[in-house]
């Protein structure tokens, strides 16, 4: 801490008019005490937030945040800057106050590689971490509030002792001088005789001051030039840190470019294939129908058919006649050889003639009717189908998911996963991954044809045993989970189905 007392009030630009009606009440500590009070760059709406003196950031010994909706939602809360007003928080080297302006998540935690962090562990003003645009009174809130951030600016205020500054040869020189005098007066006391020795002594004495004198000038030159390379050092891994954090944002946001494209990849390949599908289903229709044809014609044209059964069963009365012939001239020959005796042949009867003409059998031949199965409509992604809006189809083009118009709620997570009995059979929580669709394809990511809010969604994507994925809708971020059993944690539904064609 240095001789001045820095505070620095971090707030969106949505919040100026409530920064300035607290600077205002804050403005007679200044003289009361030695501050300084920094309020000269807000936070922008979508637009990372950079200190205009990293340097002055660095040395600030009281941060007050003004917690609002818009705060919370914005890009400042997931930025290395953040993380460093925490850090110094965490290293003792700074206060944070949190004052709260309206209803927002503002009791999150926040994760990092070396701690946990919740605004719960501060000192959250007003008090009872009311928003201030719930009190009936503006005046008395302010007023609250200015006098507990002056009793915090007086607990810290510096001491009026300060660091001894590096002593220079003049310096020297005076206490040589002094330590001289101090001696010169000890020997007049003592009425000591001035000879060599006593002289000797005086200088070696006063040697030996000097010697020390100049080693622990020495040792402070050091220590301030040591303090200086970590300081430099410091702000290289810091500017390290914050490069790779960039680097890292960059690269995941790559990452979404490609899933995006090959999602929209995927899609032309299906329609592509549904496509072709159709395609080959009409050319199997067509060439059906041809065949239908030539049948059909083949049908009509039986009249050769019957012309060569007539034919046949003519030769077949011809064969039979004459076989009947040849039989009855052998019974006539075999009745004139007996012709003597007193017995009489009687001709045999052939028993077993059949009817030619009923003999041969006739076909007939039926042509089944085939029923064309029914050309059902294409579906795209935004069209409106059974309830909803189809946000997916499958590769068969006859099943998909379709999201349903409104949203419910808000509401709790456990009233969320039984959504169905609202909605009625089949509609149900989408997953965290399911969101991410609608977020791409329906939502904000896309033309927001859906009509989503710039809110967050419940999913139904555990975090862990007691808390809930959550995707917000105005910027996609998907890195918010809540207790899933708390009562007062409602938020928005926006309930999805499965379905087959």
């Amino acid at each position: 801490m240095g001789e001045n007392l820095n505070i620095n009030t971090i707030y969106t630009s949505e919040d100026t008019a409530v920064m300035q009606h607290l600077v205002k009440r804050l403005k007679s500590s200044e003289k009361d005490a030695a501050i300084s009070i920094w309020n000269d760059n807000p936070i922008l709406p979508e637009q990372a937030w950079k200190p205009r003196d990293e340097s002055r950031f660095r040395q600030t010994d009281i941060f007050i945040l003004l917690v609002s909706d818009a705060f919370m939602h914005s890009q400042f809360i997931q930025q290395l800057e953040f993380k460093m007003v925490i850090d110094q928080y965490k290293a003792g080297k700074s206060t944070v106050i949190p004052i709260i302006l309206d209803q927002c998540p503002w009791d999150i935690d926040f994760r990092s590689d070396d701690y946990n962090f919740n605004m719960n562990e501060l000192g959250v003003l007003p008090e009872g971490a009311k928003p201030i645009k719930e009190w009936e009174s503006s005046e008395q809130v302010y007023n609250d509030i200015a006098k507990e951030i002056k009793a915090v600016i007086a607990s810290l205020s510096p001491d009026s002792i300060q660091e001894e500054p590096e002593e220079d040869k003049g310096e020297l020189s005076a206490n040589l001088k002094e330590e001289e005098q101090i001696a010169i007066a000890f020997d007049e006391e003592k009425e000591v005789k001035e000879d060599k020795t006593l002289q000797e002594e005086i200088e070696a004495k006063r040697q030996t001051e000097e010697n020390r004198l100049m080693e622990e000038a020495e040792a402070k030159q050091r220590a301030l030039e040591e303090q200086k390379l970590q300081k430099e050092a410091e702000t290289k891994a810091r500017a390290e840190e914050q490069r790779r954090s960039e680097a890292e944002l960059k690269r995941k946001a790559e990452e979404q470019k490609l899933r995006e494209a090959e999602e929209s990849r995927k899609l032309e390949e299906t329609r592509r294939k549904k496509e072709e599908a159709e395609l080959k289903n009409q050319e199997e229709q067509e060439r059906w129908k041809l065949e239908q044809q030539k049948k059909q014609e083949v049908a009509q044209n039986n009249t050769p058919v019957e012309e060569t059964l007539e034919q046949s069963q003519s030769k077949s009365r011809k064969k039979f006649l004459i076989a009947g012939i040849i039989a009855a001239l052998a019974i006539i020959g075999i009745w004139t050889f007996n012709s003597g005796t007193d017995e009489a042949i009687e001709p045999a009867v052939d028993t077993n003639s059949v009817d030619v003409e009923d003999s041969i059998p006739v076909e007939k031949t039926e042509t089944e009717p085939v029923v064309e199965e029914e050309s059902l409509p294409e579906l795209v992604i935004g069209d409106q189908y059974d309830g909803g809006i189809v946000f997916a189809i499958d590769s068969d083009g006859k099943s998909g998911k379709v999201v349903h118009i409104d949203d419910a709620g808000p509401m709790p997570w456990a009233d969320a996963m039984i959504i169905h009995d609202k909605l009625g059979k089949g509609w149900r929580l989408p997953t965290l991954d399911e969101l991410k669709v609608l977020y791409n394809s329906l939502g904000q990511g896309a033309s927001n044809s859906a009509e989503f809010a710039d809110k967050l969604y419940w999913s139904a994507t555990p975090y862990d045993e007691f808390q809930a994925r959550l995707l917000q809708f105005r910027t996609g971020n998907t890195s918010y989970h809540y207790n899933k059993e708390a009562e007062h944690r409602q938020f928005l539904v926006r309930a999805v189905r499965d379905f087959t064609r």
